[in-house]
């Protein structure tokens, strides 16, 4: 390779891309392949984010923690990297607002070096206290086991980021466990969540809160329907290790 091809690749992608030693491209999202083909006119296929459907969970320790201290309330989990950007301030103000005898909120996941602001990390703090009783934090690294246990005790998944515009894995999981999952609209998560039914999908600038609470009876009886176990199915299907195995093929040998 000349050295002109590093010159210009370290400081423009683009250059990489339109490169003849780049032969094909793998992109997360479907919606990005026309645009990218039309630019680069090279071979670019999808080869999302993996579904993994466990045959069962060996540890559920964190799933019966969580379920014994919410008892029959409706439990909302937040589960992965437990970053700002993401909406845990509007979690956390949510756990405060909504009645603590009726809802129980559980948060799974590491919290970045940089840390949350003061206000969320004296939520924290109090919540590691006991001080709020309807709100468990789990600041660690959490095993496949773990995640998934955790996510099954659940009633609703909180996947609200704001300004989002990708697609994110826990939405596969919530699907691989049949558990709703609630996403912000008008972007690429909205759009997966509404097309195989699996979840629900609020306008961005809504409040969180106002929503659960206007919408709890709708949630319940989402996660018995027959169309809602169907479009889990098809989600998982659509984004499982065969359909993977497939564009990687492709991938390969375009």
């Amino acid at each position: 390779m000349s050295k002109s091809f590093f010159r210009k690749g370290i400081f423009d992608p683009y250059h990489i891309l339109k490169s003849r030693w780049c032969i094909s491209i793998r992109v997360l999202t479907e919606e990005a392949i026309p645009i990218l083909s039309r630019l680069i006119h090279k071979h670019v296929i999808e080869l999302p984010d993996i579904v993994s459907i466990p045959e069962s969970i060996q540890d559920n320790s964190l799933g019966e923690l969580v379920r014994s201290r919410a008892g029959d309330r409706f439990i909302i989990g937040f589960w992965g990297s437990l970053e700002q950007r993401k909406g845990t301030s509007e979690f956390l103000q949510m756990s405060l607002k909504l009645p603590s005898e009726k809802y129980f909120f559980v948060m799974g996941g590491r919290i970045p070096h940089d840390g949350w602001p003061e206000k969320d990390k004296y939520i924290l703090k109090e919540s590691t206290s006991g001080i709020i009783e309807n709100l468990v934090i789990v600041n660690q690294w959490l095993t496949d086991d773990e995640l998934l246990s955790g996510m099954v005790s659940c009633d609703l998944i909180f996947a609200s980021y704001p300004g989002w515009r990708f697609t994110s894995g826990i939405i596969g999981k919530a699907a691989a466990v049949r558990i709703p999952i609630l996403v912000n609209d008008g972007f690429l998560m909205a759009k997966r969540v509404k097309y195989f039914n699996i979840g629900f999908v609020k306008q961005e600038q809504a409040d969180v809160t106002l929503w659960v609470s206007d919408n709890i009876d709708t949630i319940k009886k989402l996660r018995s329907s027959s169309t809602f176990i169907e479009g889990c199915l098809k989600y998982c299907e659509r984004y499982g290790y065969e359909q993977w195995r497939k564009s990687l093929a492709h991938l390969i040998e375009p």
